[in-house]
């Protein structure tokens, strides 16, 4: 009996952790509070916990009190290259890969802030 209770336990410690829930709030975030645009293309919740929204007007860092605006900057090449964010993806070394429309794919490191363009050739008939 002693040895079935061994091998059940460290299941039904498992079991009890999955089923406490963490208490998540939410708030409705929009451009009253910040937000560059109302509609939403894509959410990303970093490492860090920090909540990334892209739009067509720019990607939005949410800290959970205020809202940071990051958008091109045509005399800034560290800034955005496109406003209209499709797409959001952190990777292992923590750094956010931005989808645009028009401007390629941005790499955004999160200790620098600064982005990286990654911008594929046309094909061409040469």
């Amino acid at each position: 009996m002693l040895k079935h209770f061994i091998k059940v336990f460290p299941f039904f410690l498992i079991l009890c952790n999955l089923s406490i829930a963490q208490e998540l709030k939410f708030a409705h975030i929009t451009s009253e509070q910040g937000l560059s645009m109302g509609a939403v293309n894509c959410i990303l919740q970093d490492s860090r916990g920090f909540v990334w929204f892209g739009t067509q007007d720019g990607l939005n860092k949410y800290d959970g009190y205020s809202i940071t605006v990051f958008k091109h900057n045509q005399l800034d090449s560290n800034s955005l290259s496109n406003n209209f964010i499709y797409s959001l993806y952190e990777d292992k070394n923590n750094t956010l890969w931005i989808g645009t429309n028009g401007g390629g794919v941005d790499a955004f490191n999160l200790h620098t802030g600064k982005f990286t363009h990654y911008i594929s050739k046309q094909n061409s008939n040469e």
